[in-house]
């Protein structure tokens, strides 16, 4: 790729047009007239003519049109600056169609006519009339000014880097079609790459056989067997179980928590501090007599309501002062 240096202008390739064609009539080429002028500046209708032979000379005062055939002229012939758009009158509603005129000329001693419009194609033969002003002075003196030609032997190159580049864009838009037909349920597939699976659609061509599709699609005994043990083990959530018996965990932890406390609520130190704290207490709160649980059965004939207000040391003697509470193991 060759690249050109900064600030320097964008080539403007040579085109079949640029070029007059070799069945192309050598004779003289004369502008007769302009005509029919429509949407040009503010320009009259015409006609504007040219002397077939010699020197015709336009002149007027500023603003009479002088440069709006000029702008004609280049548009229809050949310039190396032809310009922008032609606007039509700053005084008039913008119309919103291109410039237009008609325009005689003579090759040979044919005459002929042909309706110009700004932004479409010209005549061939007009392309022969070169226009130059002062903005095409400019161009040719302040601007780099390089020919580059190609011989048409060298055009193949040329041609086949089109016809490759064309070739290109039909294939990609034959992809795009494919890909817009293509069923959206192939891309939920997930095949692994090592299994038979995978392999085969990573491996698909225009030689891979059918018996090869038919034979993976075949679904055996074994197959069936490990679809059914995968459903299953998918059900089984490992992470729900996980949450499952670590609260499990918690609780029987609380549980072992629980009887620990109570197993050493019930022992005998605690009990021994329990009668040691008795003295100590007010006369009033030493009245009621706590049994915890009597060792022997509290005979049927025993009325508990005498016992309320008795002391430990009035019971009777068949009815324990103190029970000793074995603890019991957890099951």
């Amino acid at each position: 790729m060759v690249k050109g240096l900064p600030g320097a202008p964008s080539p403007d390739p040579t085109t079949r047009s640029h070029v007059r064609s070799s069945g192309t009539s050598t004779s003289p080429v004369a502008l007769l007239t302009v005509r029919d002028i429509t949407y040009v500046n503010a320009l009259a209708s015409g006609p504007v003519t040219f002397a077939p032979e010699g020197l015709t000379v336009i002149y007027g005062d500023n603003a009479s049109g002088k440069s709006g055939i000029a702008r004609i002229l280049k548009k229809a012939g050949r310039s190396r600056e032809p310009g922008g758009p032609i606007r039509p009158s700053v005084f008039d509603p913008d119309p919103g169609k291109p410039a237009s005129a008609t325009i005689e000329f003579r090759v040979g001693s044919a005459v002929h006519s042909f309706p110009w419009a700004d932004g479409a194609a010209t005549d061939e033969e007009l392309t022969r009339i070169n226009v130059f002003d002062a903005n095409c002075a400019t161009v040719q003196i302040e601007e780099s000014n390089r020919l580059a030609y190609t011989p048409e032997i060298l055009q193949v190159f040329q041609d086949l880097a089109e016809a490759c580049r064309a070739v290109s864009a039909k294939l990609k838009d034959e992809k795009d079609a494919l890909d817009t037909a293509r069923r959206p349920e192939i891309d939920l597939l997930s095949l692994r790459a090592h299994t038979a699976a995978g392999t085969l659609v990573a491996n698909l061509s225009p030689q891979t056989k059918l018996t090869e599709i038919d034979a993976l699609c075949d679904i055996t005994e074994a197959d069936q067997t490990r679809f059914n043990m995968l459903t299953r083990v998918l059900q089984d959530n490992p992470i729900g179980q996980a949450d499952l018996l670590e609260a499990r965990s918690r609780r029987l932890k609380d549980l072992d928590d629980l009887t620990s406390g109570l197993e050493r609520s019930v022992s005998d130190t605690a009990l021994r501090e329990f009668e040691h704290c008795i003295p100590m207490l007010p006369p009033a709160l030493k009245r009621p007599t706590l049994l915890i649980r009597p060792s022997p059965p509290i005979p049927p004939s025993l009325d508990l309501g005498r016992l309320h207000g008795s002391s430990c040391g009035n019971l009777p003697a068949d009815i324990p002062k103190r029970s000793h509470i074995q603890p019991s193991p957890f099951p």
